[in-house]
Formats: structure tokens, C-alpha cells, sequence
């Protein structure tokens, strides 16, 4: 597996609560900064974490937006909260497709 930044961000991302909806007053804090400069700040998803090496089309842009960052944290959190025996890999992944392009943007894709 490579290396991830999860392992920087996974305390963080245990004490969050699963049983209520993520706002932005539990994600977009100093816990989950990554970078920030006058107006603009960068946040950790975990939704970025797994690539897809047999992928056959690529799509470059810049996410997640709000949606699809708030889909990765409740996914891994889901996960982690199971406590089975998967795979750092197979959470990542899982949590990869069901943040990437969610909600409004993957309809939009689909549709054009």
C-alpha cells in the first residue's frame, strides 16, 4: 500500500461522531487543515486516497466540493466504525467510489 496522509488524519476523523450528520462546523476545522492562504483554505477528504490503476478514462478537476468531502468522511467513518477485518486498501476504495463525483456532479456527468 503507499503511503497515505490517512494515518495523519485518522485520530481526527475517530473522534467524529457517526451518529449524526456531518456539518461543515466538524470537517472544515484546524484538525482537517491542509493549507490555507488569504480567503482560501484546503481540507483533507479521504476520498483521494485510493487510485484506481486499471482505470480506463480519466477526469482531472479539483474536489471534492463540500458534498463529496462530507460522503468520504461518512463512508470511512462507517467503516471504521464496523470494526471488521478489511483492508486499509478496500475502506479506501470503497470510500473513493462512493465520494467521487456524488450527489448533482455525477448526475451531471452521466447525463452529458
Amino acid at each position: 500500500m503507499i503511503e497515505t496522509k490517512l494515518q495523519t488524519f485518522l485520530p481526527a476523523i475517530q473522534s467524529l461522531d457517526i451518529t449524526k450528520p456531518l456539518t461543515k462546523q466538524d470537517l472544515l476545522t484546524d484538525a482537517f487543515s491542509i493549507a490555507s492562504e488569504n480567503e482560501l483554505s484546503m481540507y483533507y477528504s479521504p476520498h483521494n486516497e485510493f487510485i484506481n490503476d486499471q482505470a480506463k478514462l480519466i477526469i482531472v478537476g479539483i474536489t471534492p466540493g463540500w458534498h463529496q468531502m462530507k460522503v468520504a468522511f461518512e463512508q470511512i467513518k462507517q467503516y471504521l466504525a464496523l470494526k471488521q477485518n478489511l483492508s486499509l486498501d478496500h475502506i479506501l476504495e470503497e470510500t473513493k467510489k462512493a465520494a467521487s463525483f456524488s450527489g448533482t456532479m455525477r448526475k451531471n456527468l452521466i447525463d452529458i
